[in-house]
């Protein structure tokens, strides 16, 4: 909405197959949970728990693609006007195993690359509360840079929820964080 409010012609296209809650707070051109699958009915239908669900939709939607690229084709023309192209703001799980365990992520972008003709960027939030000692920080760095050689992008970092760790100062970062 604020990317609007400021003259962008941006959209979010939601391929989280778990986000239930986020398409409510916020417009979406597509939805996987709606077109395509639902995290919660591979669940209850395969038996599996939510990590292998998460990993199984996303092979799903890998492997069916050609079905529903078309379909986002589609919906991306119809908010496109003829000065300009919209920002796409790609909404996908937030679990590193989605990342680290498997390559079906980095092949759908690819394949979205190739079939949409779109430049990527990735920005990868940081939770800043799980930063909250030099090791965790090191970890949430380091699988940063595992999803950004996996899926072979430009890719920015950013801390999120800043704004808990100001809430107690005596929770708050270690070390600063204007590095």
């Amino acid at each position: 909405q604020y990317l609007r409010l400021v003259g962008r012609n941006a959209w979010v296209v939601n391929l989280d197959p778990a986000n239930e809650l986020g398409v409510e707070n916020y417009e979406t051109i597509w939805n996987v949970t709606k077109n395509v699958v639902h995290l919660r009915k591979v669940m209850e239908d395969l038996k599996l728990g939510p990590n292998g669900g998460l990993l199984y939709c996303m092979e799903y939607l890998n492997a069916h693609a050609h079905e529903w690229i078309p379909e986002l084709r589609k919906a991306i023309s119809e908010f496109s006007d003829d000065s300009k192209q919209p920002y796409l703001l790609f909404d996908l799980p937030g679990q590193s195993e989605v990342y680290t365990h498997g390559t079906a992520v980095s092949e759908l972008l690819k394949k979205l690359v190739k079939h949409l003709g779109l430049r990527l960027c990735v920005v990868q939030l940081v939770d800043a509360t799980s930063c909250r000692s030099p090791p965790a920080f090191l970890s949430s760095t380091l699988l940063g840079l595992a999803s950004m050689i996996r899926l072979e992008l430009p890719t920015i970092n950013v801390l999120s929820k800043t704004d808990l760790l100001l809430q107690n100062e005596t929770q708050g970062l270690p070390f600063g964080i204007d590095y």
